[in-house]
């Protein structure tokens, strides 16, 4: 389980449901759910401002109740909701042997309305480590850009942390990707080119969100909950790790309150391989994800605006750990907090479309 695996991480943590927005701490209104013509999944996209793309069903859902259903709360085993969002499979690939990722490419749509603007929300199952790979995921960026033919295409979802200082639950904004493909992408042309764009970012509007729509992760992040967290750990690999030797900074309740880190100019980093960085960190990335080059890329070539952010699921892992040990600490925490440090992402991306 981890951001790698587009299981559903969400149904393991049952007791703790996210909370409604109060949008009226910011003297704001909730997003506006838009009809439109639909006629089934091959229907074409309707147009928009901006698209906003998720991946993961933890992130979907973080995505829905922010965007859809904040009035109320989110039982983290909930499904009804996704009863509402529309199949999109228009020119989608037909793959007899059933290797795609558990639905019919491409994915799933919902338009919603923000400070005028007309959002596309989309819960891709498009992934660049997955079958078809990047040659999919750019054919969907395509479409996107053709029929919606958005000014901006925003991803949010679970990243990796890159150094120490990212903590669970903080947010990475940034404007740029770079690509580090080695399975079955490794031929695309822009493979370990940096792409970047403009900046657009209402930081001020940002940091008043921030302090008081942002889940205080330490609701959930306390010593107990990671205790039993080691406890899976060595049950799983017949080990006996402390605690003290798999917890850090980043992750060491209590924390403090989420930052939203702005990195401009500063790439994450796009891999097709589960990659968390070494126990020195990788400052030279904002943070690790799997997907956003490819959209970077196909957003230059149109000349699309493109804006990532990503919140971290999996901070970095120290102690001195086997790899395979980190990996699997990882997947736990990703496991465990994804669908909540995903409320915080999509609260940022919806910062920046309201605040511009």
């Amino acid at each position: 389980m981890s951001r790698y695996s587009d299981t559903l991480a969400h149904r393991r943590v049952k007791h703790f449901p996210l909370p409604p927005v109060d949008w009226n701490r910011i003297d704001a209104e909730a997003p506006r759910v838009l009809g439109f013509d639909y006629h089934g999944p091959n229907s074409r996209l309707p147009k928009a401002d901006a698209v906003v793309i998720t991946w993961t069903s933890a992130e979907w859902s973080a995505l829905d109740h922010v965007m859809i259903n904040s009035d109320s709360y989110r039982n983290p085993t909930a499904e009804h909701w996704r009863d509402a969002w529309l199949h999109y499979a228009y020119d989608a690939p037909v793959d007899n042997n059933d290797n795609f990722t558990g639905n019919p490419l491409w994915g799933f749509i919902r338009l919603v309305e923000i400070n005028a603007k007309k959002v596309l929300l989309l819960k891709s199952d498009a992934h660049l480590a997955h079958p078809p790979y990047a040659a999919g995921l750019s054919h969907l960026i395509q479409l996107l850009i053709e029929q919606a033919q958005p000014s901006e295409i925003f991803s949010i979802g679970t990243a990796g942390g890159s150094e120490l200082e990212e903590k669970l639950a903080d947010v990475v904004i940034t404007n740029a990707a770079v690509m580090n493909a080695r399975l079955k992408n490794n031929q695309v042309p822009y493979n370990h080119e940096t792409i970047s764009n403009s900046w657009n970012v209402p930081e001020q509007f940002l940091q008043t969100v921030r302090e008081n729509l942002f889940y205080d992760i330490n609701e959930i992040l306390t010593t107990q909950q990671l205790q039993t967290l080691c406890q899976k750990l060595n049950h799983k690999l017949q080990s006996s790790y402390p605690l003290e030797q798999l917890v850090n900074a980043a992750l060491r309740p209590p924390l403090p309150l989420s930052k939203i880190r702005l990195c401009k100019d500063k790439p994450l980093l796009t891999t097709d391989f589960y990659y968390i960085a070494p126990e020195s960190g990788d400052p030279k990335y904002s943070t690790l994800e799997m997907d956003d080059a490819v959209i970077a890329y196909e957003c230059k070539s149109k000349n699309v605006h493109f804006t990532f952010i990503r919140n971290i699921s999996d901070p970095l892992v120290t102690g001195g750990l086997p790899d395979h040990v980190r990996d699997d600490w990882s997947s736990l925490i990703y496991e465990a907090f994804g669908l909540y440090s995903s409320f915080n992402g999509a609260l940022a991306c919806w910062a920046v479309l309201a605040g511009r």
